[in-house]
């Protein structure tokens, strides 16, 4: 879609967009025209706006570089990658390192692991926890020379899908 400057302070969805991407820390219509047309078009949240959705309280955990609405939404997913890296980092200067879990080319804190296929894992709150598991499923079918599994994924309780500010993503 597109606007020019005066449409774009006219647009309820897109002033509501930029107005969380600020709260956020993201510029949002601050950039300059062809930076800010690329922001709302790449935007899930705008998409989710303009499709009638209400942000979500907090950010979706990212998958493949993507808000993952559908996560919070059905509270279960299928993976395709879930593998503990042997490389973390302490972030922030931390004395500790928090374990991490690779879902969909993420890093997710592990909470705990009850047994080799099953992971308890929190993303950006720590209180909101998911259990991944591993599934019988193959990714591509039963060709005997693909050993690659699915993992699922899903939410322990319920969050809060309330509207308010949440992501500029």
């Amino acid at each position: 879609m597109e606007y020019t400057e005066e449409e774009w302070a006219k647009d309820p969805l897109v002033q509501q967009w930029h107005a969380i991407c600020q709260e956020n820390g993201h510029p949002g219509l601050s950039q300059d025209r062809v930076s800010v047309k690329c922001d709302m078009d790449h935007s899930a949240l705008l998409q989710r706006l303009r499709s009638g959705k209400d942000p979500l309280e907090h950010p979706p955990p990212l998958r493949m570089s993507y808000p993952w609405y559908k996560l919070i939404e059905d509270g279960e997913a299928l993976v395709l990658e879930a593998w503990e890296p042997n490389d973390v980092p302490p972030f922030g200067g931390q004395e500790e390192v928090t374990k991490k879990l690779v879902i969909d080319q993420h890093r997710w804190n592990i909470s705990s692991k009850p047994s080799d296929k099953e992971w308890i894992v929190w993303y950006r709150i720590p209180d909101e926890t998911f259990r991944v598991t591993k599934t019988d499923k193959k990714c591509w079918g039963d060709d005997s020379k693909n050993n690659k599994t699915y993992w699922k994924i899903e939410m322990l309780g319920q969050r809060n899908l309330v509207a308010c500010a949440g992501s500029c993503s």
